[in-house]
């Protein structure tokens, strides 16, 4: 009898997740959008946390860089003149989302990682590295 969906999740979580086993890998490996799922439900769970910084320009365009700094740098490098406003600073999750400096404070202050000078609501690319 073939398994659920819902099934193999929990097998992957119990297997994988909890004990390490590669074994259940060979019986999803052929559900492409079964491994997204679940792949996709375990990002979810993980704790997010600020991995870089970024800037958001005119043309929608996020630039990142270890500094903001390396980010301005790098826009005042493109040839396209769309993009050269800096419409927001801000920084890039372990989720791949771009958010702004107090949203990324909170992000920091969730995952254990306070800044050692705190200079108020918001984050700095200093207070990353």
């Amino acid at each position: 009898m073939s398994k659920t969906n819902k099934q193999l999740r929990e097998e992957f979580r119990d297997k994988v997740l909890v004990h390490g086993s590669n074994s259940f890998i060979s019986e999803i490996q052929d559900n492409p959008e079964l491994i997204m799922e679940i792949f996709n439900q375990v990002l979810k769970q993980q704790r997010e946390e600020i991995i870089c910084s970024a800037i958001k320009t005119s043309g929608n365009v996020v630039i990142r860089g270890h500094r903001h700094s390396d980010c301005i740098r790098t826009l005042e490098k493109m040839k396209n003149s769309d993009y050269k406003k800096i419409d927001m600073q801000g920084f890039i999750t372990s989720k791949n989302r771009f958010v702004g400096r107090k949203e990324a404070m909170g992000i920091q202050i969730e995952a254990g990682k306070m800044p050692k000078d705190n200079r108020g609501i918001d984050l700095f690319s200093e207070d990353v590295y």
